[in-house]
């Protein structure tokens, strides 16, 4: 959230001074988004696949920071819109449609981390139990607690 709130500022600033805190906000930003997103990463995939995870997270990253800005140069090309357009759009219609495409994504990483954490829970749970994982039917803790 840092870096997204951080990324305009450095946009408008008129001061050197106002640019170093900015893009210190947005380092600060990327580094409390890096650690969760590694140890989310780590977690999901298993020991001998890390390397490869992470491989593809990381050319996911720079293919998208490469294609997006891109795209968005092609389509205002084929489009015939103007860079002053964009920012006549007024700041609050960016800041709605960004917040929108936030929304989304936390909307879908939350949605999936909890599918996953219910998925691990159901394993350790039947690995605890003795029930081969994927087997457990609805009610069968009462059954093998009594």
């Amino acid at each position: 959230m840092l870096a997204a709130l951080a990324k305009p500022v450095i946009g408008v600033a008129a001061a050197r001074p106002t640019v170093l805190g900015a893009r210190s906000f947005d380092r600060v930003g990327a580094g409390l988004r890096s650690a969760p997103r590694d140890a989310l990463l780590a977690s999901s995939v298993s020991k001998e696949h890390r390397g490869k995870a992470f491989g593809l997270e990381g050319f996911g990253d720079n293919l998208g920071a490469f294609l997006g800005p891109l795209l968005a140069v092609l389509l205002m090309t084929a489009l015939a819109v103007e860079i002053r357009w964009i920012f006549c759009l007024g700041h609050e219609a960016v800041f709605v449609y960004g917040a929108v495409f936030a929304i989304v994504g936390a909307g879908a990483l939350l949605v999936l981390v909890s599918a996953m954490l219910s998925v691990r829970t159901e394993r350790m749970a039947a690995e605890r139990f003795g029930v081969p994982s994927g087997s457990a039917e609805p009610g069968w803790r009462r059954r093998t607690s009594s």
